[in-house]
Order: structure tokens, then C-alpha cells, then sequence
């Protein structure tokens, strides 16, 4: 029997975007172990578990740590196949097969978005390059979601194989049409919002690569009926909150928490937007899709991709003004905003778990 050993950085992302995976996985008869920080509890069945220190600080001792476990794992077991995910375990995990030899496991790195800037001019995008460069010789295929990977990937030369561009990992089947009148009414008035404002949704970890600051800042200059919401969790959220409350938009800037429906937010809305520096593919933007909902997105690698796909308009990264005048362009016209939901929803299907599994799973396989 073939062993996998299939790593992310938490098990929160292995359940997010990875169980239809790992359970095919198994199916198709292969040993599996993951590897992440955090309890196996919604895990497959059948899945062994290996919970690895990694902290979301690159540099942090712990992270080396998590790097020598992982090395005495892989001197333990022998592995017909390493998959990574996520920026921090892929490097990590990737330096134990450093350490340890590159025997006969083939190492595939997904790369999600988080890794790549959008030049290599930065001193962070530097060490992170230098990161990657260090660890290609044990690299044998890279898996990209955007052209702005691919083409860094390639310019680097940071596998000893195949450069593969995969449409994400698929969204899962959910009931995300657009929805009815009623069915909008009802999601505004579980979350009391009026039912003639104008609503922004951006669902996204607090983070300073999502940049929720952004769009509160510029809230304060849009028209009063218009409300921001702002689903998630992470770090920056007490702080988003705290400018919210100073710059006196408390009550337009709505913060539900993490939901794991995603039509309650979404149905409310009249647009997604997104502020993010950087992306990979991101999911909250492909639910949009699928439900019609035109998207406001900064013109940065990932949403480029999906804007060409029919998600809707772009700003560039940083523009206040370019930002604010788009969104006044969609308050005030509702024909371009149906004209771009049907566009997004039309070029959701791409993006499909039943699709896009079918694709990326021969690509994971030893």
C-alpha cells in the first residue's frame, strides 16, 4: 500500500479545502498521515495524524522545531509521497526532506497564494524566494493557482519538474444561486440590516495581507446608507473593530464572525469586495461567483485571475479614490450590477469541486 503524507500548517485548513482529498484518497486505497498544528477531530476516518508545532511566525524557534520533528518522522516512516500546502508547513516540511535525504518520496507543493508577492523586490519577498530556491532540489512538481505564480515558478525555476496551474481546489456543492427577494430579505433581517442599504461583503481572516483597514477607512467617505460586512476571524479583528468604533461606523461596519454558511452573508449583499494585497485563489470570491454576486476586487494576482472569469471589476491595490468611485458606479446602477452577477455566475462553474477534483487529483497522486 502507497503512504502519503499530506501537510498544512493547521488542521483548520486541511478541513476547510482538503477533506473531499483526503477522502479519495483513502478510497483509491492509499495510506494517508497528515501533518499540521491542532487536533485530528474531523479528520476522515482512516486518516493517521501527526500535530506538528508550526506557528504562523516564519522565523520563530518553534518552527525549526517543527522542522527536526518532522525530520525524525520522515527518518521514522518511508513516504511514497509528501504533499504541502500552505507557505509555512511547505518550507518546513520540505527542509526535514533536506535534512533527511531525498530517497525515493516525490514532493509536491501546492502553492495557495500565500508565498508569492507580487514582485521579488521586497526584503520579505527576497527571503521567502530564498526559501523556495533552497528548497527546489527536493521539489519535484509545484502546484499554482494564478498566472502570477506560474510565471514565478517557472522564472525560478523552483521544482525539478512540472509547473502545474490547477483551478484552486475546488468549491464544494452548496446551495449558493442567487437569491430570491425573500430569501435576501430574510438573510438582511438576521443580520438587521436595512432593507434599502447598499452592502458590501468581504469574508476573509483579519489579517494585514486581507486588509479590512482599507475598506473602513474608506467607508467614512461613501454614502450613509452603504454597510460594510465583515465576516471572519484573525488577528487584526479587535483592531478593525476599534477603527470602526473611532471613525464612528460602528453601526455600518457589521462584524457576524466566522459563519460557516456562507449565504447568510452572501445573500445579503449587493457586492463582494476585497482589499487583499495578494491571493492565490481566493474561496470567499468563488462563493460570490456562484451566487450571482458581482465582486469589487484590488487588482493583485488570484483576483485578476477571477476577474478575467467573469467576477466583475478591479481597482488597483491602495486607490482610495479608484475604490470609492466604483462603488458609487455599482450603488447607483443595478443594471451593471445584474449584468456582472450573471457574468460571475456564468464563470463560477469552473471553479466546482466536481470539476476541479477530478483535475488536481492525478496530479497528487504517488
Amino acid at each position: 500500500m502507497k503512504t502519503i503524507l499530506y501537510c498544512a500548517s493547521t488542521t483548520g485548513h486541511l478541513r476547510s479545502f482538503h477533506l473531499p482529498y483526503l477522502r479519495a484518497l483513502l478510497d483509491d486505497g492509499y495510506r494517508v498521515t497528515t501533518a499540521a498544528f491542532g487536533p485530528a477531530e474531523d479528520l476522515p476516518e482512516g486518516v493517521s495524524h501527526l500535530d506538528v508545532p508550526f506557528t504562523k511566525r516564519f522565523f520563530s524557534p518553534r518552527n525549526l522545531g517543527a522542522a527536526l520533528r518532522m525530520a525524525r518522522e520522515l527518518r521514522r516512516a518511508r513516504y511514497d509521497l509528501i504533499l504541502t500546502h500552505t507557505s509555512l508547513a511547505a518550507f518546513f516540511v520540505r527542509l526535514a526532506v533536506l535534512l533527511t535525504g531525498k530517497r525515493d518520496t516525490r514532493v509536491v507543493n501546492t502553492v495557495h497564494g500565500y508565498l508569492f508577492g507580487e514582485s521579488v523586490s521586497g526584503l520579505r519577498e527576497k527571503l521567502l524566494l530564498a526559501a523556495e530556491r533552497l528548497t527546489a532540489p527536493v521539489t519535484d512538481d509545484i502546484l499554482v493557482m494564478n498566472a502570477e505564480d506560474e510565471r514565478i515558478a517557472r522564472r525560478y525555476r523552483l521544482c525539478r519538474g512540472q509547473v502545474a496551474r490547477i483551478p484552486g481546489m475546488g468549491v464544494p456543492p452548496a446551495d449558493l444561486h442567487p437569491p430570491t427577494e425573500q430569501e435576501r430579505a430574510e438573510a438582511r433581517a438576521a443580520l438587521s440590516i436595512r432593507s434599502d442599504a447598499f452592502v458590501m461583503v468581504y469574508a476573509a481572516e483579519f489579517s494585514v495581507r486581507k486588509n479590512q483597514r482599507f475598506l473602513i477607512e474608506n467607508l467614512s467617505s461613501l454614502p450613509e446608507d452603504t454597510v460594510l460586512l465583515l465576516p471572519g476571524q484573525g488577528d487584526k479583528l479587535e483592531e478593525c473593530r476599534a477603527l470602526a468604533k473611532q471613525l464612528g461606523l460602528y453601526e455600518r461596519v457589521l462584524f457576524p464572525g466566522y459563519e460557516d454558511d456562507p449565504r447568510v452573508c452572501l445573500w445579503a449583499a449587493d457586492v463582494c469586495v476585497s482589499s487583499s494585497h495578494s491571493e492565490g485563489l481566493p474561496f470567499h470570491v468563488m462563493e460570490a461567483m456562484a451566487g450571482g454576486i458581482p465582486c469589487l476586487l484590488s487588482r493583485v494576482k488570484g483576483h485578476t485571475d477571477l476577474a478575467e472569469s467573469g467576477a466583475g471589476l478591479l481597482f488597483d491595490d491602495g486607490d482610495a479614490d479608484a475604490f470609492r468611485r466604483e462603488v458609487l458606479r455599482l450603488a447607483s446602477d443595478p443594471a451593471l450590477r445584474r449584468r456582472l452577477g450573471r457574468a460571475a455566475q456564468e464563470g463560477f462553474p469552473a471553479f466546482r469541486l466536481d470539476r476541479v477534483l477530478p483535475e488536481v487529483l492525478p496530479l497528487f497522486r504517488p
